[in-house]
C-alpha cells in the first residue's frame, strides 16, 4: 500500500560551504589528486612488465647457452 499523504521532500543542497571556492581551485586539486593516482598505477604494470621482459631475456639467454653446447655454428 501507498501512503496517501505526500510529504515535501528535503532540500538538496543542505550544507553550507564554510568559505567561497573559486573554479580554480576547484581545477586544480582534482587534476593534482588525479596525476598522483594514476602515478601510483600507472607504476605497477611498467614494473611487472619489466619483470616478465628481464624472466624472458634470462630465459632466452639459457637456451641459446644450451643450443650453443649441443649444436656449435660450423
Amino acid at each position: 500500500m501507498r501512503p496517501s499523504k505526500l510529504e515535501k521532500p528535503p532540500p538538496i543542497l543542505s550544507s553550507p560551504m564554510a568559505s567561497p571556492v573559486t573554479r580554480q581551485e576547484l581545477k586544480i586539486e582534482p587534476e593534482r589528486l588525479l596525476m598522483e593516482e594514476l602515478s601510483g598505477y600507472s607504476s605497477e604494470p611498467i614494473r611487472i612488465l619489466e619483470n616478465t621482459i628481464d624472466k624472458y631475456d634470462s630465459l632466452i639467454n639459457q637456451i641459446s647457452e644450451v643450443l650453443a653446447s649441443v649444436s656449435p655454428l660450423s
